[in-house]
């Protein structure tokens, strides 16, 4: 499913906005969270430098927080070698870009994340 068709579903849900899925998706956050603390997290933004075994699985449970912006960056594609520990290692994957993969999981969380990818990886004209 691509963004547009997941924003498609909510508004079938009867999710008018942003804001009305935002409060629903992360209201069992409220009383770990503050509702400003909350709301903290969904303008804070992470770099993750590789969506691997250990930055896929914290892309996952950020998103899941209700962190918002993220600066990812990954230039490896999935492969069978990759299943036993990287969240978005599955058959469909295999050959696709890691970076790729992980955002479209993100979104499927979230489809409103600020998402600023970097396929080359880390370089010196990007950091």
């Amino acid at each position: 499913m691509k963004q547009d068709d997941h924003l498609a579903t909510l508004q079938t849900l009867g999710f008018p906005n942003a804001k009305a899925y935002l409060e629903a998706a992360f209201s069992r956050n409220i009383g770990l969270f503050s509702p400003g603390e909350q709301e903290r997290l969904a303008q804070a933004r992470v770099a993750i430098p590789g969506m691997g075994g250990v930055g896929g699985v914290h892309l996952i449970n950020l998103v899941r927080t209700g962190i918002g912006r993220y600066n990812l960056a990954d230039f490896d594609q999935f492969e069978p070698v990759n299943v036993n520990r990287q969240f978005g290692a599955k058959v469909p994957s295999f050959g696709r870009p890691k970076l790729e993969v992980m955002i479209e999981e993100g979104h499927s969380i979230n489809p409103f994340l600020d998402i600023t990818p970097y396929p080359a990886g880390l370089t010196r004209d990007n950091m």
